[in-house]
């Protein structure tokens, strides 16, 4: 799909979404880390707006499967560590 589309399809599927996220026990209080620019873009307002715990802060991510692996590292070990998130 073309971008646009692409978009329009997330946001369309957010309903399911959130029913999928519900239905985990707790998950208010996890952490969430979003991944892809317009993935943390589209849903991060959102799902911060539902109450959920977006780890994000505002920061993108690179998807890693496009050739940016190392930066993908760099921007989730400080999204980690912003958070306070050890693995």
């Amino acid at each position: 799909l073309p971008p646009p589309d692409r978009n329009n399809q997330i946001l369309e599927d957010y309903p399911k979404l959130l029913d999928d996220l519900r239905a985990i026990k707790g998950i208010e209080s996890i952490p969430i880390i979003l991944v892809k620019a317009n993935i943390c873009q589209l849903l991060e307002p959102k799902l911060d707006e539902d109450g959920f715990n977006v780890a994000n802060l505002g920061q993108s991510l690179y998807f890693p499967a496009c050739g940016r692996q190392g930066e993908f590292q760099t921007q989730l070990k400080a999204i980690l560590a912003r958070n306070r998130i050890s693995l």
